[in-house]
Parts: C-alpha cells; sequence; structure tokens
C-alpha cells in the first residue's frame, strides 16, 4: 500500500530476490537473503533509485518474547555483508554506500546489548560488557574490516517486536476499507487479492517479473487509478480576488463572496 502514498517515493517492491537487472549480476547469497528489496526514486533498478533497501524477515511465533540477539542474526548479516560486497565490486563504494540499506525485521524484541554493539561498531566506540560480546559475534559474522565494516552497520537496521500476522491482516483489512469505501467484507476479499497478487510475483509466474509497483496493486484492488482513493482530492476552488462590499464589513467573521 505504501506504493500508493505519493510523496513516499517507493517505485517498486521486488519479491524473494531483487529486480530482474539486479538479480541477474548478484551472487546467490544477495538473492537468498532478499525477502523484499524495496526501490525508492525514478524506476526499479539499483541504477535508477537513488535508495534500495534489503529486506529480510525472521518470525518466530514460539519465541515471540525471547530477546533477539547476535546469535540469532548472525546468518543473516553475514549474507547482507555479502550484497555490500557485492555491489560495491560492480558500482564502487561511493555509489552502494549513498543507495543501500539493510533491514531485518522480527516479531522479537531486540536485545538492547546488541543494538548498542552495532551502533558502537558503526560509530567505533569502546563497547564494555555484553556490548562487547555481542559486537565480536556481529564482526565475525560480518567478516568486514575497517571503514566497510562501519559503513555497513551504518545502513543495518534491525526492528523488532512487529506484531503478530493475525493483526497485519486486520491492519490492511481496515486500511482497505478506508482508502476505498468498502464493506468490511470486500476490504476483506480485497486484502486476499492483495495477497493473492505477492504470491504471484514470489512464484513461478512472477520469474522475471517479481518487482510489484503501484499499477499491480490498484489492479488487485479494482481500482482504475489513484484519485479513486479516499480521501477524495478537494473539489473546492480558491476565489483569487474578492470584492469588498458593504455587507460584508458588518459580520464578524470573514465571508468568501461568490
Amino acid at each position: 500500500m505504501q506504493l500508493l502514498l505519493p510523496d513516499d517515493g517507493l517505485v517498486g517492491i521486488a519479491v524473494e530476490g531483487l529486480e530482474a537487472g539486479d538479480q541477474a549480476a548478484a551472487r546467490a547469497e544477495v538473492v537468498e537473503i532478499a525477502d523484499l528489496t524495496l526501490y525508492f526514486g525514478n524506476a526499479p533498478g539499483f541504477e535508477h533509485s537513488h535508495t534500495v533497501a534489503i529486506v529480510q524477515f525472521k518470525y518466530s511465533p514460539a519465541r515471540a518474547s525471547t530477546d533477539f540477539r547476535a546469535s540469532d542474526a548472525k546468518k543473516t548479516v553475514r549474507k547482507f555483508a555479502v550484497a555490500f560486497e557485492d555491489f560495491i565490486s560492480r558500482y564502487g563504494f561511493e555509489k552502494a554506500e549513498a543507495k543501500l540499506r539493510f533491514e531485518l525485521l522480527t516479531n522479537r524484541p531486540i536485545y538492547p546489548p546488541l543494538a548498542k554493539a552495532i551502533d558502537g561498531l558503526a560509530k567505533g566506540t569502546r563497547l564494555s560488557g555484553e556490548a562487547k560480546n555481542q559486537a565480536a559475534q556481529l564482526k565475525a559474522a560480518a567478516a568486514l574490516d575497517g571503514r566497510t565494516l562501519s559503513s555497513f552497520l551504518k545502513r543495518l537496521v534491525v526492528v523488532g517486536s512487529r506484531g503478530s500476522l493475525v493483526a497485519t491482516k486486520s491492519d490492511l483489512s481496515m486500511l482497505l476499507a478506508d482508502w476505498s469505501a468498502s464493506t468490511d467484507l470486500r476490504a476483506v476479499a480485497l486484502g486476499g487479492a492483495i495477497r493473492d497478487m505477492v504470491r504471484n510475483k514470489a512464484g513461478y509466474i512472477g520469474t522475471d517479473r517479481n518487482v510489484i509497483r503501484d499499477t499491480d496493486v490498484l489492479a488487485a484492488l479494482q481500482i482504475p487509478d489513484r484519485d479513486a482513493l479516499l480521501p477524495c482530492p478537494s473539489s473546492l476552488t480558491t476565489v483569487p480576488d474578492i470584492v469588498p462590499r458593504a455587507g460584508r464589513r458588518q459580520l464578524s467573521w470573514p465571508v468568501v463572496d461568490d
């Protein structure tokens, strides 16, 4: 739904990998780690975007209340680091540093020393205690050093406690009802259409066509264009020049004359 927001800059979401052109030249680890790749800019693809966010989800209903630690993140961190190196090798350090972002999203709370370790390694500050132990595990997993390690960790975001799938589906249904003046039952049906579209993009049907664009979302919602979404744009016009009249001065509030 974020694709329909006019001021966000999101132009495409690649499902289960990267945009076809990016994916063709990427290492296997890069494709494997990208549950989603978000493209912000003119068009999907690294060259056409000003920001590319590679996203990995870690969802565990059984461990929803257990802290997420470096030991849980190490495989993802390693593949994110490989992706960073891969883009550096193809586009140069400056371009990769300017455009790439890495997001690890989990339904579990983030272990505070892990968050402190990421920030400390990124800024080059001294760490102690459990944060130092978490940092050592992160550094070993990333297998990067110096400026490359610091730059990579500045671009890494780890977000926890994302809620349940049930709550997410409910939020989507309410959003669809609000945006399209649908009944609750129709909103549920439209949510199903959105999920089917995403599954098709992720599956065999979406081979080399795995990028979701705004037109895909509008088609799934059976809406012709953005103007049909609520709230509708205002139809009231601004009156440029008002001719002062004697009756208007007698009123205690401003009146726009016809």
